[in-house]
């Protein structure tokens, strides 16, 4: 009875000893390979020892204290159970160390530093150009502009003020209040309320009549990021010579809707001459001898900035 018991011993002792330690082998190394990231053969080689010492402690009390095959086989089970707490236990502090995931969708993402700051300008200047639109706005334009740098851009603007050569409002480019010099503007100015074209004096004349208007008061000293205010220019004095009557007519009321000012002669202020095809030699002469500007037709236009 004794040796049935001893030889089964036997048996369960070398069962034991073919699954156990390999189990204790595949924790090990799995563990150390998925969890701390290191390399495959350093896993395998600590699955190894695991392994081996599971073994010796199997056999170690059989061959020293000649203990019955059953002991080992404790040692066996016990070795098992401890390999599958550890498993469970490294499980349990990787879901726990793991990072949050992404959100799923696009809106719930958490937006960086530098986006909440730009949305929160964006937020504050749309107040302010809220706030100054119910205060008062002359004008929704836009139109295109040659800066002080000699850069050119296309600007719309929420006028709110208007004096003889500036005007300023919020701009939408700048996301901010910026003043223009309305000598700067070219070509025609849109109305974005009436969808109505005008020359730049011709909108300017317009809009200093508007009663809401307070005129612009302008530090000289003061320079916007990207529009450059300068001095007040001069006067453009301009003569027209060598038209027919009905033409020269035309040309001295587009002059007088961009405020300058018209003479029938060579004036000592006299800047420009613009002369048609029968100019007298005379009079050009006189003009330039005094210093004066001489334009034709095209250039005159090209002057009022059309």
């Amino acid at each position: 009875m004794a040796s049935t018991i001893s030889n089964s011993g036997t048996v369960l002792l070398l069962a034991s000893v073919l699954l156990i330690p390999p189990f204790a082998w595949w924790v090990v190394s799995q563990k150390i390979r998925y969890g701390a990231g290191k390399h495959w053969v350093i896993a395998h080689a600590a699955g190894f020892v695991s392994g081996l010492i599971a073994i010796i402690f199997a056999f170690v009390p059989a061959a020293i204290y000649e203990a019955s095959p059953i002991v080992g086989i404790g040692v066996l089970v016990a070795i098992g159970y401890w390999m599958v707490k550890l498993y469970r236990s490294v499980c349990d502090l990787r879901v726990k160390s793991e990072p949050p995931q992404e959100p799923s969708t696009p809106n719930e993402k958490i937006p960086s530093p530098h986006k909440q700051k730009a949305d929160l300008e964006s937020e504050i200047n749309s107040l302010r150009r809220i706030a100054s639109s119910k205060t008062h706005c002359l004008a929704n334009i836009e139109f295109d502009y040659l800066d002080g740098k000699g850069n050119h851009s296309h600007r719309r603007v929420e006028v709110q003020s208007i004096d003889d050569e500036y005007f300023e409002g919020f701009c939408h480019k700048a996301k901010d209040e910026r003043t223009f010099v309305i000598g700067r503007v070219r070509g025609d100015i849109l109305d974005c309320e009436t969808g109505e074209l005008l020359s730049p004096r011709q909108w300017a004349r317009a809009a200093r009549k508007n009663p809401q208007n307070g005129g612009v008061v302008i530090n000289r000293g003061w320079k916007s990021s990207d529009d450059e205010i300068e001095d007040k220019p001069e006067s453009i004095e301009i003569l027209f010579t060598g038209f027919s009557k009905e033409r020269r007519a035309e040309l001295e009321e587009q002059a007088e809707l961009f405020d300058m000012v018209v003479r029938k002669n060579v004036t000592k202020n006299l800047t420009h001459l613009c002369a048609g095809t029968n100019a007298g030699p005379a009079k050009v002469a006189q003009a330039q001898a005094n210093g004066v500007t001489i334009i034709d037709e095209s250039e005159f236009v090209k002057l009022l900035g059309k």
